[in-house]
């Protein structure tokens, strides 16, 4: 059901010198009478080319699973160019999923050639959490890094980058 008075804001943060994006989503509720419950919130929805995204297509495999091709074939998908994860450990997750359920026409027939990949950061269960005038909800934080290749080595380096910068006790 739909709440007067329930905001949602998005927030963005990007960092100097490094292709890095923080997204989180912020509820509140400053003129709701009683406590509103956050049942569902997917803090990132994006679509982009497939390059940048899981090779998924209809049918096909996420990043790193295995394929189940034949021995003298690489055994894991390909990596992609945006590597997204979220900074809470557990209950939250970022998934490559595709477009296909969304390509319905009105006649009910899907696009198969218009299957773009889609990532989705969500909870994995609520997050259940209540918002009133003196109580808001903020999300987890979704973390994107943009890769310039689809090298390891460079793509470690990215990473490692990140990490360091985020938490520079870890490293």
């Amino acid at each position: 059901t739909a709440h007067l008075g329930v905001r949602v804001r998005l927030s963005y943060e990007l960092y100097e010198g490094i292709p890095l994006l923080a997204k989180w989503a912020t509820v509140q509720c400053e003129s709701c009478d009683t406590p509103v419950q956050v049942n569902r919130i997917e803090v990132e929805i994006l679509g982009v080319n497939p390059p940048f995204g899981a090779h998924l297509g209809h049918g096909s495999f996420a990043p790193g699973a295995d394929w189940g091709g034949a021995a003298a074939q690489s055994s894991t998908a390909p990596s992609t160019l945006l590597h997204a994860k979220t900074d809470q450990a557990h209950g939250a997750v970022c998934a490559w999923g595709d477009d296909f359920p969304s390509s319905a026409s009105p006649g009910g027939y899907h696009d198969q050639g218009a299957v773009e990949p889609v990532l989705n950061c969500t909870y994995t269960i609520g997050p259940g959490a209540y918002v009133s005038r003196s109580e808001t909800f903020e999300s987890f934080r979704v973390l994107s890094l943009v890769h310039d290749s689809f090298s390891v080595e460079r793509q470690s380096l990215g990473k490692a980058r990140a990490t360091e910068l985020l938490a520079p006790a870890t490293t």
